[in-house]
């Protein structure tokens, strides 16, 4: 359930540490690997509309 502290035991997971945020590693992550902006190509977008 959110919000509980749910830990397993440490011999079925090993040791886990809780000096890092999760949620700030992995969007430091994206924001470094972001992806372009495919083009806009309009040609494609109004054959589409017919």
């Amino acid at each position: 359930m959110p919000g509980r502290d749910i830990r397993l035991p440490e011999n079925i997971v090993g040791k886990t540490n809780q000096d890092i945020d999760g949620m700030e590693v992995r969007w430091d992550f994206l924001k470094s690997h972001a992806r372009e902006p495919e083009p806009h190509n309009a040609s494609v977008d109004d054959a589409a509309d017919g």
